[in-house]
């Protein structure tokens, strides 16, 4: 990891963020930026990363922005609307040979919570019929029954249905009917941020929270 880590200065400049969303404050704070956020991200994504893939050698990341780092700045072609800037930092580890497909696994830190997570946002043209035929399959759906049970317990959640009826064609007493109902599936738990962001401790603990959630991941990296 970097020198700093993440630490005070990493939590001050993401709450300043919360508060001065717009680019005349980012432009002006970015040497902040990329001190107490970008520079320790490189040195955590390349600890965290090696850590994983010692323990799930799938694994892939890259410590640099568009790689594991997600880029401070939205995209205001797809979201005009939003705020200029993402107030957490993202990051993200895959597997295959770029993070734009398959099942991803997120950490997002901002100065009040932290966000551990893994799956599919939403799922691509290829990956749907393929998610909707591995519920229909009674092993695969029981295994992926126990998996969000066992995440139930560990107080993870995820998102409601996103539509109102089970697609066309399929039964709606389904066993998985709220499963076929989803465009995506991300299981996610928030917690405040630690004390000791800046540690080894801490990327101890992370990759520990990854490898809980690895049973999901690799029930959705089988069906890409």
């Amino acid at each position: 990891m970097s020198k700093s880590g993440f630490g005070p200065g990493t939590l001050r400049f993401l709450k300043e963020l919360r508060r001065h969303n717009d680019r005349e404050w980012f432009h002006a704070n970015r040497a902040r930026y990329e001190e107490h956020c970008l520079e320790p991200a490189r040195g955590f994504v390349a600890a965290l990363g090696e850590r994983l893939a010692d323990l799930m050698p799938e694994v892939r990341y890259e410590p640099k922005v568009n790689g594991s780092i997600l880029r401070q700045a939205r995209d205001a072609r797809f979201a005009p609307k939003d705020k200029p800037y993402q107030e957490q930092l993202v990051l993200r580890f895959w597997s295959g040979a770029t993070p734009r497909a398959g099942p991803l696994f997120w950490f997002r830190l901002g100065d009040r919570t932290l966000r551990f997570a893994a799956g599919i946002h939403t799922f691509s043209a290829r990956e749907l019929p393929a998610y909707r035929a591995a519920l229909l399959d009674d092993e695969r759906s029981v295994a992926l029954g126990e998996i969000l049970g066992t995440m139930r317990r560990r107080k993870y959640a995820w998102d409601e249905p996103h539509y109102k009826r089970v697609p066309d064609g399929m039964p709606a007493d389904h066993p998985c009917a709220d499963l076929l109902r989803h465009k995506g599936l991300l299981v996610h738990r928030d917690i405040p941020p630690p004390k000791d962001l800046g540690s080894r401790r801490f990327v101890t603990a992370c990759a520990n929270r990854f490898v809980a959630l690895a049973p999901l991941f690799a029930w959705l990296d089988d069906l890409v």
